[in-house]
């Protein structure tokens, strides 16, 4: 039975095709959620399924067969999740013991990822040879971070 994937314009395959799938906790409530990773890119994976309907594939027509969407997706939400949980969210802490305490194995893949900056909603302090603390931020910037992030979606 013939799947399609459906990326949107931020969400290309790689050239070498190298696309991995992980199991993260969903930023929202933690329960599982399917992601795939190529490359810096991180995609969050909706299947969808109906029992009535088709989809068009090429020339032909493919009944039931659902469809899985990928839709970029910024790995600072699951950093930010873990943080807002954490027993030491008041204390500067390596990133790595951060991520490392949630205790779920998926998340050590956002360290090898380029998170980009993380002021928008955690204070960092840098101490160099690859060192790097980090703490959440007062609730304002954070949610200022957030409120920019859904206009932003609510204008496309």
């Amino acid at each position: 039975m013939p799947r399609a994937l459906v990326l949107f314009s931020a969400a290309r395959p790689p050239a070498d095709n190298e696309v991995r799938t992980l199991v993260l906790p969903h930023p929202r409530g933690g329960e599982p959620a399917l992601f795939a990773r190529s490359g810096n890119a991180l995609v969050e994976l909706q299947r969808s399924k109906s029992d009535h309907g088709a989809w068009f594939v090429d020339d032909a027509a493919h009944a039931g067969a659902g469809v899985v969407v990928a839709t970029p997706y910024d790995a600072r939400l699951s950093l930010l999740s873990v943080l807002t949980t954490s027993a030491t969210r008041r204390q500067f802490v390596p990133l790595e013991q951060v991520v490392a305490a949630a205790g779920h194995e998926g998340l050590r893949c956002l360290l090898d990822l380029d998170l980009g900056p993380l002021g928008a909603f955690c204070d960092e302090k840098d101490l160099g040879d690859g060192l790097r603390l980090v703490r959440l931020a007062e609730a304002p910037t954070v949610v200022d971070w957030l409120h920019g992030k859904v206009r932003r979606v609510a204008a496309v």
